[in-house]
């Protein structure tokens, strides 16, 4: 389906039965189109998975509809089928985006926490991404979990400039030496992208989390590790720890390393800003080397 305007407000008058008054389209969207729209009745967002990746949208959707039954701030689904969702669009401002000279730093991350902690009180099966709604992972441990792509993601970290064949065999040490931390792990659900780009500061001063793509079951630390990448050492990372309660750093650090084999190659071929992988390369090798 090509997406003209056109055809995207086709699109809305038939599915909602409402009229298109602005389009935007946001190009942040990696796995996804995204349009931004204001109709005649109210504020949506409408997804399209790239690459026929239908199962986005079962996902986003199982997500939204568990969450709010847990009291937890996420679009409603207005109308989903494999090719489209549209969902209510969340008023607030997106944590990277929030002013912090103006808002409060820890008590903004601890509510993040908090709101995780719910996300992790739904309890699952297995590990990995979800492909139904299920909530039954494609693995039967964290670990197999883990290393069905470990091989893939050190070849692609071996051809950035910033590691050599030694650093990588020093990784798969560290990997070998320390997974056995996560060998009798609990299964919850996860974001699985728990980041600032997701979470948003509401006009209340709450928590609202969007974009459920990537929702998978397993170890409840998986998601602790995006706020460790991004935030260790500003203080954000520990109030949302005293949000969240408590936590093992240990088994943080593990999926920090399998999440960095994959994130430092992606942004380095995508020529994202050099000083945010710098910073990430640093914190990458503070856990490792």
């Amino acid at each position: 389906m090509k997406f003209t305007t056109k055809k995207i407000k086709e699109i809305v008058w038939e599915k909602l039965t409402q009229k298109i008054e602005s389009l935007t389209e946001n190009t942040k969207g990696w796995d996804q189109d995204v349009w931004i729209i204001e109709t005649d009745k109210q504020k949506v967002v409408l997804k399209h998975p790239k690459n026929n990746n239908k199962v986005r949208n079962v996902r986003e959707t199982v997500a939204c509809k568990l969450l709010a039954k847990k009291g937890i701030i996420v679009p409603q689904i207005l109308y989903v089928d494999d090719e489209i969702l549209i969902e209510t669009f969340l008023e607030g401002t997106l944590v990277e985006q929030i002013d912090f000279t103006k808002v409060p730093r820890y008590d903004l991350f601890f509510k993040a926490g908090e709101a995780l902690k719910k996300i992790h009180s739904i309890r699952t099966t297995n590990f990995g991404m979800i492909t139904d709604e299920s909530l039954v992972g494609e693995f039967s441990s964290q670990i197999e979990y883990l290393e069905s792509s470990s091989g893939e993601e050190l070849r692609n970290l071996e051809e950035t400039p910033f590691y050599s064949r030694k650093d990588v065999e020093q990784v798969m040490e560290y990997f070998e030496s320390n997974k056995s931390i996560i060998k009798n792990s609990s299964s919850v659900l996860l974001h699985a992208d728990y980041c600032d780009s997701n979470i948003i500061y509401t006009p209340d001063g709450e928590i609202g989390v969007i974009d459920f793509g990537d929702l998978s079951v397993g170890n409840p630390m998986y998601d602790i590790t995006k706020v460790y990448i991004d935030h260790i050492g500003d203080g954000a990372f520990q109030a949302c720890i005293d949000g969240y309660s408590t936590i093992n750093l240990e088994q943080v650090k593990l999926f920090a390393v399998t999440w960095l084999l994959w994130l430092i190659p992606m942004l380095w071929r995508n020529k994202v800003s050099p000083a945010r992988v710098k910073r990430l390369c640093q914190v990458f090798e503070s856990i490792w080397k």
